[in-house]
Protein backbone atom coordinates (compact mmCIF):
# COMPACT_ATOMS: atom_id res chain seq x y z
CA UNK A 1 0.00 0.00 0.00
CA UNK A 2 1.70 3.06 -0.84
CA UNK A 3 2.15 5.67 1.65
CA UNK A 4 -0.03 8.75 1.46
CA UNK A 5 1.55 12.35 1.32
CA UNK A 6 0.75 14.45 3.81
CA UNK A 7 -0.35 18.15 2.09
CA UNK A 8 -0.43 21.41 3.73
CA UNK A 9 -1.85 24.22 2.47
CA UNK A 10 -0.38 27.41 3.31
CA UNK A 11 -3.23 29.97 2.47
CA UNK A 12 -5.07 27.71 4.68
CA UNK A 13 -2.85 27.79 7.69
CA UNK A 14 -2.97 31.33 7.88
CA UNK A 15 -6.40 31.23 7.37
CA UNK A 16 -6.85 29.30 10.70
CA UNK A 17 -4.35 31.53 12.21
CA UNK A 18 -6.21 34.56 11.51
CA UNK A 19 -9.70 32.90 12.68
CA UNK A 20 -7.75 32.04 15.63
CA UNK A 21 -7.25 35.72 16.35
CA UNK A 22 -10.51 36.30 16.64
CA UNK A 23 -11.64 33.94 18.92
CA UNK A 24 -8.77 34.94 21.25
CA UNK A 25 -9.05 38.97 22.30
CA UNK A 26 -6.16 38.32 24.87
CA UNK A 27 -4.15 37.97 21.44
CA UNK A 28 -5.26 41.66 20.72
CA UNK A 29 -3.96 42.83 24.18
CA UNK A 30 -0.52 40.73 23.22
CA UNK A 31 -0.05 42.20 20.04
CA UNK A 32 -0.51 46.13 21.19
CA UNK A 33 0.90 45.71 24.57
CA UNK A 34 3.85 43.35 24.46
CA UNK A 35 4.35 43.37 20.42
CA UNK A 36 3.82 47.08 19.13
CA UNK A 37 4.18 49.43 21.61
CA UNK A 38 7.82 47.52 22.41
CA UNK A 39 8.61 47.50 19.31
CA UNK A 40 7.79 51.23 18.80
CA UNK A 41 9.77 52.43 21.51
CA UNK A 42 12.64 49.59 20.46
CA UNK A 43 12.93 52.01 17.13
CA UNK A 44 12.12 55.58 19.10
CA UNK A 45 14.94 55.26 21.22
CA UNK A 46 17.60 54.68 18.50
CA UNK A 47 16.23 57.24 16.79
CA UNK A 48 15.47 60.30 19.63
CA UNK A 49 17.63 58.96 22.47
CA UNK A 50 19.62 62.60 23.34
CA UNK A 51 23.16 62.31 23.10
CA UNK A 52 25.80 64.70 25.43
CA UNK A 53 29.07 66.10 24.35
CA UNK A 54 29.73 65.69 28.42
CA UNK A 55 31.70 62.57 29.07
CA UNK A 56 29.99 61.56 32.12
CA UNK A 57 26.52 62.52 31.21
CA UNK A 58 27.22 60.33 27.69
CA UNK A 59 28.34 57.24 29.85
CA UNK A 60 24.77 57.07 31.94
CA UNK A 61 22.99 57.98 28.80
CA UNK A 62 24.53 54.94 27.16
CA UNK A 63 23.93 52.79 29.99
CA UNK A 64 20.26 54.02 30.27
CA UNK A 65 20.08 53.90 26.55
CA UNK A 66 21.32 49.61 26.96
CA UNK A 67 19.14 49.46 29.90
CA UNK A 68 16.05 50.45 28.31
CA UNK A 69 16.81 48.26 24.85
CA UNK A 70 16.62 44.63 27.59
CA UNK A 71 13.60 46.03 28.96
CA UNK A 72 12.07 46.54 25.86
CA UNK A 73 13.66 43.22 23.89
CA UNK A 74 12.29 40.99 26.77
CA UNK A 75 9.24 42.46 26.60
CA UNK A 76 8.43 42.00 22.92
CA UNK A 77 10.31 38.17 24.34
CA UNK A 78 7.38 37.83 26.40
CA UNK A 79 4.67 38.58 23.99
CA UNK A 80 6.31 35.68 21.47
CA UNK A 81 5.84 33.93 24.78
CA UNK A 82 2.26 34.78 24.95
CA UNK A 83 1.15 33.81 21.95
CA UNK A 84 3.07 30.41 22.02
CA UNK A 85 1.22 29.60 24.96
CA UNK A 86 -2.56 30.92 23.73
CA UNK A 87 -2.26 29.20 20.16
CA UNK A 88 -1.09 26.18 22.24
CA UNK A 89 -5.21 25.60 21.85
CA UNK A 90 -4.48 24.72 18.44
CA UNK A 91 -2.22 21.97 18.64
CA UNK A 92 -4.68 20.09 21.58
CA UNK A 93 -7.53 20.62 23.41
CA UNK A 94 -7.80 21.87 26.65
CA UNK A 95 -10.38 21.94 29.25
CA UNK A 96 -12.33 24.54 30.48
CA UNK A 97 -12.98 28.09 28.80
CA UNK A 98 -12.04 28.85 25.11
CA UNK A 99 -11.10 31.99 26.00
CA UNK A 100 -8.17 33.32 28.04
CA UNK A 101 -7.46 36.73 29.63
CA UNK A 102 -4.20 38.84 29.64
CA UNK A 103 -3.57 38.97 33.10
CA UNK A 104 -3.57 34.81 32.71
CA UNK A 105 -1.24 34.42 29.37
CA UNK A 106 0.94 36.91 30.94
CA UNK A 107 1.23 35.14 33.92
CA UNK A 108 1.50 31.79 32.86
CA UNK A 109 4.16 32.90 29.82
CA UNK A 110 6.55 33.88 32.51
CA UNK A 111 6.95 30.47 32.86
CA UNK A 112 8.14 29.38 30.03
CA UNK A 113 10.61 32.54 28.98
CA UNK A 114 13.23 31.32 30.23
CA UNK A 115 13.21 27.80 28.72
CA UNK A 116 12.27 29.28 25.57
CA UNK A 117 15.31 31.71 25.90
CA UNK A 118 18.47 29.00 27.01
CA UNK A 119 16.45 26.42 24.33
CA UNK A 120 16.87 28.84 21.56
CA UNK A 121 20.71 29.43 22.66
CA UNK A 122 21.27 25.94 22.97
CA UNK A 123 19.67 25.78 19.29
CA UNK A 124 21.83 28.03 17.79
CA UNK A 125 25.48 26.28 19.32
CA UNK A 126 24.13 23.34 17.83
CA UNK A 127 23.75 25.04 14.31
CA UNK A 128 26.96 26.74 14.91
CA UNK A 129 28.67 23.60 15.56
CA UNK A 130 27.60 22.25 12.50
CA UNK A 131 27.90 25.05 10.17
CA UNK A 132 31.81 24.56 11.54
CA UNK A 133 32.21 21.49 9.01
CA UNK A 134 31.94 24.49 5.95
CA UNK A 135 33.59 27.49 8.26
CA UNK A 136 37.01 25.61 8.97
CA UNK A 137 37.92 24.90 5.69
CA UNK A 138 36.27 28.02 4.41
CA UNK A 139 38.57 29.91 6.92
CA UNK A 140 42.06 28.13 5.84
CA UNK A 141 41.39 28.44 2.57
CA UNK A 142 40.63 32.56 3.49
CA UNK A 143 44.17 32.45 5.27
CA UNK A 144 46.24 30.83 2.23
CA UNK A 145 44.52 32.94 -0.89
CA UNK A 146 45.53 36.59 -0.52
CA UNK A 147 43.42 37.21 -4.11
CA UNK A 148 40.24 35.46 -2.76
CA UNK A 149 40.88 38.24 0.83
CA UNK A 150 41.34 41.18 -1.83
CA UNK A 151 38.33 40.48 -3.26
CA UNK A 152 36.00 39.85 -0.10
CA UNK A 153 36.85 43.39 1.72
CA UNK A 154 35.78 45.61 -1.69
CA UNK A 155 32.77 43.81 -1.69
CA UNK A 156 31.77 43.49 2.47
CA UNK A 157 32.46 47.94 1.59
CA UNK A 158 30.14 47.66 -1.04
CA UNK A 159 27.28 45.93 -0.13
CA UNK A 160 27.30 48.31 3.03
CA UNK A 161 26.76 51.42 0.38
CA UNK A 162 24.25 49.19 -1.20
CA UNK A 163 22.22 48.67 2.30
CA UNK A 164 22.34 52.86 3.24
CA UNK A 165 22.40 54.45 -0.01
CA UNK A 166 20.17 52.16 -2.44
CA UNK A 167 23.24 52.44 -5.14
CA UNK A 168 25.37 49.58 -6.69
CA UNK A 169 28.71 51.15 -7.26
CA UNK A 170 31.18 48.90 -7.69
CA UNK A 171 29.16 46.23 -6.74
CA UNK A 172 29.02 43.76 -10.11
CA UNK A 173 32.67 43.95 -11.13
CA UNK A 174 33.46 42.43 -7.53
CA UNK A 175 30.80 39.52 -7.68
CA UNK A 176 32.23 39.17 -11.54
CA UNK A 177 35.28 38.73 -9.33
CA UNK A 178 34.31 36.83 -6.51
CA UNK A 179 33.60 33.47 -8.58
CA UNK A 180 37.58 33.70 -10.18
CA UNK A 181 39.00 34.35 -7.09
CA UNK A 182 37.46 32.52 -4.66
CA UNK A 183 35.70 29.39 -6.52
CA UNK A 184 36.95 26.77 -3.95
CA UNK A 185 34.68 28.20 -1.04
CA UNK A 186 32.08 27.18 -2.93
CA UNK A 187 33.10 23.12 -2.32
CA UNK A 188 32.17 23.55 0.87
CA UNK A 189 28.61 24.77 0.50
CA UNK A 190 27.47 21.36 0.41
CA UNK A 191 29.16 20.86 4.23
CA UNK A 192 26.43 23.19 5.44
CA UNK A 193 23.61 21.27 4.59
CA UNK A 194 23.75 19.28 7.67
CA UNK A 195 22.96 22.64 9.71
CA UNK A 196 20.37 23.59 7.40
CA UNK A 197 18.60 19.94 7.94
CA UNK A 198 18.80 20.55 11.88
CA UNK A 199 17.77 23.87 11.43
CA UNK A 200 14.95 22.71 9.78
CA UNK A 201 14.13 19.67 12.24
CA UNK A 202 14.06 21.64 15.31
CA UNK A 203 12.01 24.94 13.72
CA UNK A 204 8.97 24.01 15.89
CA UNK A 205 11.02 23.95 19.52
CA UNK A 206 9.06 26.66 21.06
CA UNK A 207 5.59 24.97 20.25
CA UNK A 208 6.80 21.68 21.65
CA UNK A 209 7.69 23.73 24.71
CA UNK A 210 4.28 25.61 24.76
CA UNK A 211 2.17 23.01 24.35
CA UNK A 212 3.69 19.99 25.46
CA UNK A 213 5.78 20.97 28.55
CA UNK A 214 9.13 19.60 27.32
CA UNK A 215 12.57 22.09 27.62
CA UNK A 216 15.82 22.05 25.96
CA UNK A 217 17.31 19.09 24.22
CA UNK A 218 14.12 17.38 24.98
CA UNK A 219 12.30 20.08 23.15
CA UNK A 220 14.92 19.69 20.82
CA UNK A 221 14.37 16.04 19.94
CA UNK A 222 10.40 16.30 19.88
CA UNK A 223 10.80 18.84 17.20
CA UNK A 224 13.25 16.82 15.28
CA UNK A 225 11.46 13.35 15.62
CA UNK A 226 7.90 14.95 14.61
CA UNK A 227 9.60 16.51 11.56
CA UNK A 228 11.32 13.36 10.87
CA UNK A 229 10.52 11.92 7.36
CA UNK A 230 8.75 15.26 6.17
CA UNK A 231 11.98 17.71 6.27
CA UNK A 232 11.21 19.07 2.91
CA UNK A 233 7.30 19.71 3.60
CA UNK A 234 8.46 21.44 5.95
CA UNK A 235 10.77 23.04 4.18
CA UNK A 236 8.59 24.60 1.65
CA UNK A 237 5.92 25.37 3.76
CA UNK A 238 7.87 27.17 6.30
CA UNK A 239 9.44 29.49 2.82
CA UNK A 240 5.81 30.14 1.96
CA UNK A 241 4.69 31.01 4.65
CA UNK A 242 7.20 33.82 5.53
CA UNK A 243 7.32 35.30 2.27
CA UNK A 244 3.10 35.33 2.18
CA UNK A 245 3.04 37.09 5.43
CA UNK A 246 5.76 38.90 5.16
CA UNK A 247 6.50 40.28 2.21
CA UNK A 248 3.01 42.32 1.99
CA UNK A 249 4.31 44.26 5.19
CA UNK A 250 7.95 44.69 3.66
CA UNK A 251 6.21 46.36 0.69
CA UNK A 252 4.24 48.58 2.35
CA UNK A 253 7.17 49.30 4.68
CA UNK A 254 9.06 50.87 2.03
CA UNK A 255 5.99 52.60 0.62
CA UNK A 256 5.36 53.91 3.87
CA UNK A 257 9.40 55.39 3.87
CA UNK A 258 9.31 56.46 0.17
CA UNK A 259 6.69 58.77 0.93
CA UNK A 260 7.65 60.01 4.20
CA UNK A 261 11.15 60.85 2.40
CA UNK A 262 9.98 62.59 -0.10
CA UNK A 263 6.56 63.86 1.40
CA UNK A 264 7.06 64.36 4.66
CA UNK A 265 10.84 64.07 5.85
CA UNK A 266 9.63 65.40 9.29
CA UNK A 267 7.54 62.41 9.92
CA UNK A 268 9.95 59.49 10.67
CA UNK A 269 7.67 59.02 13.57
CA UNK A 270 4.98 58.22 12.16
CA UNK A 271 6.66 55.54 9.37
CA UNK A 272 8.48 53.83 12.23
CA UNK A 273 4.98 53.42 13.49
CA UNK A 274 3.39 52.02 10.68
CA UNK A 275 6.33 49.66 10.16
CA UNK A 276 5.78 48.20 13.22
CA UNK A 277 2.65 47.97 13.56
CA UNK A 278 2.83 46.29 10.10
CA UNK A 279 5.28 43.74 11.15
CA UNK A 280 4.10 43.06 14.57
CA UNK A 281 0.65 41.70 13.14
CA UNK A 282 2.84 39.47 10.33
CA UNK A 283 4.57 38.27 13.32
CA UNK A 284 1.51 37.23 15.14
CA UNK A 285 0.08 35.70 12.40
CA UNK A 286 3.62 33.88 11.37
CA UNK A 287 3.99 32.26 15.21
CA UNK A 288 0.46 30.86 14.84
CA UNK A 289 -0.07 29.64 11.21
CA UNK A 290 3.38 27.63 12.24
CA UNK A 291 1.74 26.22 15.62
CA UNK A 292 -1.29 25.17 13.60
CA UNK A 293 1.53 24.03 11.02
CA UNK A 294 3.39 21.94 13.92
CA UNK A 295 -0.53 20.80 15.66
CA UNK A 296 -0.78 18.73 11.78
CA UNK A 297 2.59 17.37 12.05
CA UNK A 298 2.14 16.24 15.50
CA UNK A 299 -1.21 14.63 14.77
CA UNK A 300 -0.04 13.30 11.54
CA UNK A 301 3.05 11.83 13.70
CA UNK A 302 0.54 10.34 16.36
CA UNK A 303 -1.51 8.87 13.70
CA UNK A 304 2.40 7.15 12.37
CA UNK A 305 3.39 6.06 15.87
CA UNK A 306 0.27 3.77 16.60
CA UNK A 307 1.30 1.58 13.62
CA UNK A 308 4.59 1.51 13.76
CA UNK A 309 5.21 2.45 17.72
CA UNK A 310 8.84 3.97 17.76
CA UNK A 311 11.53 1.52 19.67
CA UNK A 312 14.19 4.07 19.73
Amino acid sequence: MAKKRLSINPFRLIAEAWAFVGNQPALIHVLVWLLIIPAILLDATDIYWPVSDVESVRQIGLMGYVLAQIVLAFLFFWGFASILLVGRRMVKSMAGRSRTSFKSVRRESMRIIVPLFFTSLLREIIIIEWSLLAAIPATLFLLSSQACRATFSPLISEIGTLMNTGTFGFLDPVLRQLPLRCGPLLLVIPLLIPAVIYQIRTVFFSMVIASEGLRYRDALRRSRNVVRGKTWTVFFVTLALTLLIYIPPTILSYGSAWLQKTAAPDFILLSTIIDNILFAVATLLFILAMTAFYGKLKKEAGRVEEIVPDVL
